[in-house]
């Protein structure tokens, strides 16, 4: 097999691939926009297209979505889904947040936490590339298909993938409406959905959050993992609230762990709301 490329290093976090900004691995407490007005989610059951974006291809029996009734509300897609084969070389999930900065691919590790975990991106994809790698990869892979090494320096080693749902900045929105999130997905080990909230959301929460386990695959397969299958990982004495929790998600992301030393690979296909995944043919082969 082709050698890998070990990104250790840089985490772009959400930015659009054009962006000259670099953040550190694992940046998710960004400052949090002040913002008096409401964040709402479209029920409709059909796809907002940014005008400035190309990505992810809504469903053919899908009309464009009302807009909330307030003129300062935003607008989040309820039936949101991203496809590989239909990415057309974005590397964004159409979340129906700020176009320019919400939903692109990004990686994060334990870099932050002095680990040294990192993603293995496939050899002939440009990781040096200005912006981001996650664009080619998409285009040459129909999909998020990489590696990841477990390093030493940290005690529970972690590495993933992950998209911001309304800004690079990390804004919270509310994403109860979607119902959960599906996957299809291949993987050699088991990992996490977990939901990155806004910055101070829930304060008593600290740095735990509310996670979803996916378990190990050697073949794709489609799931769905409804919200009553997200569990805090807070421990005894804190029971932050779902309900809660879901107005306020900044970040999808999808946490790799192991023990140091070992590897694993994964293929991410779609993601989406709850019954997504398993409403749309792939445009390629």
């Amino acid at each position: 097999s082709s050698s890998a490329v070990i990104l250790s290093g840089d985490s772009h976090e959400g930015s659009s691939p054009s962006s000259s900004s670099e953040l550190p691995p694992d940046t998710t407490c960004c400052k949090v926009k002040e913002s008096s007005s409401s964040v709402v989610l479209v029920s409709s059951s059909s796809a907002v297209v940014p005008e400035s974006s190309s990505s992810a291809v809504a469903p053919k029996s899908s009309s464009s979505a009302t807009p909330a009734s307030s003129s300062s509300a935003k607008s989040i897609i309820g039936n949101m889904l991203w496809d590989g084969y239909n990415d057309r070389g974005e590397g964004q999930v159409e979340t129906g947040g700020d176009s320019r900065t919400s939903g692109y691919w990004y990686q994060f590790n334990d870099g932050d936490n002095g680990g040294t975990s990192a993603l293995q991106f496939p050899s002939d994809v440009d990781t040096l590339i200005y912006g981001s790698p996650f664009p080619e990869l998409i285009k040459k892979r129909h999909g998020i298909e990489l590696g990841v090494k477990f390093g030493e320096g940290y005690e529970k080693p972690y590495a993933g993938v992950a998209f911001n749902v309304w800004n690079e900045e990390q804004e919270g929105g509310s994403v109860s409406p979607w119902g959960g999130i599906c996957l299809q997905y291949k993987s050699s080990i088991d990992f996490e959905i977990e939901l990155g909230l806004e910055d101070g959301a829930i304060p008593t929460m600290g740095s735990c959050s509310f996670v979803a386990s996916v378990p190990a695959s050697t073949s794709e397969k489609i799931s769905d993992f409804v919200w009553e299958k997200f569990k805090n990982n807070c421990g005894a004495g804190v029971s932050p609230d779902l309900t809660d929790a879901l107005k306020k998600v900044a970040s999808v992301r999808l946490k790799f762990s192991g023990a140091a030393g070992t590897t694993g690979d994964f293929l991410i296909q779609r993601i989406g709301a709850v019954g997504m995944c398993r409403d749309m043919i792939p445009a390629g082969p």
